[in-house]
């Protein structure tokens, strides 16, 4: 696809649809969005979320595992595709442009995307000013400097398509296809010595020559400041339709293998410390047989999928190397049921758009299209993984191109809360949206990675979490540090109230909670209700239709209180002198705002009595407890200050 970075691109989309997956042709023009308008938090009264009186409700049980870490989260799921986002953890600059891209002086080649044309497209979409045009890889330098400014990691697409564009002299017609006096060979190897700036007149645009002068800026991947991983083109399956200029016949499997073991053997050569991904295929078709390459059957009988014969070749080719050549496999996932991925907002298509998130890892889940008709279950995640294990084992996953469209409607950010969860939960360690992240979809990023705006991010150790409902909702859990459980929340129905109600097996017990959403009101994240959890593993939550919601957690204390003279607890709050006596008394550092409240509830969490503090007397006398001998739960609330203590009555 093109780099999204405004203005507006064409980009050509390719639905199969029939059983035979013969390939059709459609153009669709993609909007990119502008820069996003500046969000806020509104703080909304606890009702306002948790309570929706005018629409029905549905019960669903929530169960979270808080003892068994299923495995770390990757940073790097949080990624975007060129546009530089203080939420973004990862960049990648890729796309159709990227294919005929020239570094040696900038220009690129649109392809079908636009009249087939070479041109300063790439410098422009940049914003390098017009006197840099022609300075060797700017578009590359400019592209990762941003990325250092963000702290983000950056994945590079290089060329392997055979040519690159030579001039920007516009238009290139049918019969100046490559090779012609329109394009540069791109060759991986230089024959002789490195050169800055490069010869544009030696004959090659040298990929490791590039990557010299990228080394030689930047230093190793390894090093603070290098360029992490580079990416073996863009979608080859497609470049007899996207670049028939450059490539245009049908791409065999021989090639394609040939081609990504080449590179991936001069990038290895330069920085072994760098990261490889490939293939960088579009869809399934490409999964399936390489968009019916014309030597598949010659792989069939050994392998289902081209996939699997990717992973097996680029493995017996870096066991011939000495040294991985793969490092990362690269796919890219668009949703193929109508109107989806076009932004169509009616009830029928955002309702569809809610659910086929889940062709991403359910094995129940049909979706509504050629690839559901025919290929059911899809689970893609589960067999990419799959692939992996049998073929390359310990090779990572990552998706740098999906989008589910609608980013101005509220489906198009559950879709994408939705599929953040789903790519922690299921160890990708890569993943990066393709178009603008803005509106709800710039909300969705935030209410993992800035839920409370002061930087609150989504906890980075998976937990098993499960929900009796993923029709209608979807839970995704993780520990941050050891205090605090990160659960988030969607709610998918376009009508009903769920009615939540959460389990936490585990040993751990949590006091209070603080939640912050997004609704279908507008694009802010809201803060949300208070979480309370008087047994320390069970309560109930509210979600408004068409939600997602961030909850933490926090885990009380093991401190016991006794008849003895009790000891002032980590919040600076001390409890005096005999609950024995049937008193209480509460006393509060003078830093501490004491308006509050305090409650106490029995073994089972029922609350027993509650008395209020609105005043902020202190101390605060609580007298006549009438409590028989027992263990009870103490929570207390002062200013902004909260925690619950075991309170045991003795005899």
């Amino acid at each position: 696809m093109m780099e999204p970075a405004g203005g507006v691109s064409i980009s050509t989309s390719l639905a199969i649809c029939n059983r035979r997956l013969s390939l059709t042709a459609a153009t669709n023009i993609r909007h990119r969005q502008g820069r996003s308008r500046m969000r806020g938090f509104i703080l909304l009264g606890c009702l306002a979320l948790a309570v929706q009186t005018a629409w029905a409700e549905i019960d669903v049980d929530f169960t979270v595992d808080t003892e068994t870490t299923l495995h770390q989260i990757s940073p790097l799921i949080y990624g975007a595709n060129g546009q530089a986002l203080e939420t973004a953890t990862a960049r990648r600059i890729g796309g159709n442009r990227l294919t005929g891209y020239n570094w040696e002086n900038n220009a690129s080649h649109a392809g079908a995307d636009w009249y087939h044309q070479n041109d300063n497209y790439m410098p422009w979409i940049m914003g390098i000013d017009p006197s840099q045009y022609e300075e060797p890889g700017i578009v590359l330098t400019t592209f990762h400097d941003i990325s250092l400014a963000h702290n983000a990691y950056s994945l590079i697409t290089l060329q392997m398509a055979g040519y690159a564009a030579r001039d920007k002299d516009g238009v290139v017609d049918e019969s100046e296809t490559a090779p012609s006096p329109r394009w540069t060979e791109v060759i991986n190897r230089k024959p002789g010595a490195f050169a800055h700036p490069p010869d544009t007149a030696d004959g090659g645009l040298y990929i490791d020559e590039m990557l010299n002068y990228l080394l030689e800026t930047y230093g190793s991947g390894a090093g603070p400041t290098g360029i992490k991983a580079y990416a073996l083109d863009n979608e080859p399956a497609l470049w007899p339709y996207t670049h028939p200029r450059i490539f245009p016949e049908a791409l065999t499997v021989a090639e394609l293998l040939e081609r990504s073991i080449g590179l991936s053997h001069t990038i290895k050569s330069m920085d072994p410390t760098a990261e490889t991904f490939g293939p960088c295929l579009y869809g399934f078709n490409a999964f399936y047989n390489l968009q019916n390459a014309p030597d598949w059957n010659e792989y069939s009988g050994n392998y289902n999928r081209f996939i699997e014969t990717y992973l097996d070749y680029m493995r017996a080719a870096s066991d011939t190397a000495g040294m991985r050549l793969l490092d990362v496999l690269d796919v890219h996932w668009y949703p193929e049921p109508s109107g989806v991925y076009s932004g169509d907002t009616t009830r029928a298509v955002a309702e569809v758009r809610m659910q086929v998130t889940r062709s991403l890892w359910d094995s129940t889940y049909v979706e509504p299209s050629w690839i559901g008709q025919w290929f059911s279950p899809v689970r893609i995640i589960p067999y990419l993984q799959g692939a992996i294990d049998n073929y390359y084992p310990d090779t990572k996953l990552a998706v740098t191109e999906y989008d589910y469209g609608a980013p101005d409607h509220i489906s198009g950010g559950l879709a994408q809360v939705d599929a953040l969860g789903i790519f922690g939960r299921y160890r990708l360690y890569f993943a990066s949206k393709w178009g603008a992240v803005s509106e709800y979809i710039e909300a969705a990023y935030k209410l993992y990675r800035d839920g409370d705006g002061a930087g609150m991010c989504f906890g980075d150790q998976c937990l098993p979490a499960a929900t009796s409902d993923i029709e209608n909702s979807a839970i995704y859990a993780a520990h941050a540090g050891t205090d605090s459980l990160h659960l988030i929340l969607i709610n998918r129905n376009y009508d009903e109230v769920m009615a939540g109600h959460f389990t936490l097996d585990g040993a751990a017990a949590y006091s209070h909670g603080e939640s912050w959403a997004i609704t279908r009101s507008d694009t802010l994240i809201h803060s949300g209700a208070a979480v309370e959890i008087a047994d320390g593993r069970t309560f109930d939550f509210s979600l408004p239709p068409l939600s997602a919601h961030h909850l933490v957690l926090h885990r009380e204390s093991s401190d016991v209180v006794t008849s003895d003279p009790l000891r002032a607890v980590p919040t600076g709050i001390s409890i005096q002198p005999h609950p024995v006596r049937s008193i209480l008394h509460l006393a509060y550092p003078e830093e501490i705002s004491c308006a509050g409240r305090v409650s106490i509830h029995d073994i089972s969490g029922r609350k027993l009595r509650e008395v209020s503090n609105p005043t902020g007397i202190n101390p605060l006398v609580i007298d006549d407890l009438a409590l028989a001998p027992g263990t009870y739960f103490l929570r207390v609330v002062a200013g902004d200050r909260r925690f619950t203590r075991k309170l045991v009555m003795a005899e």
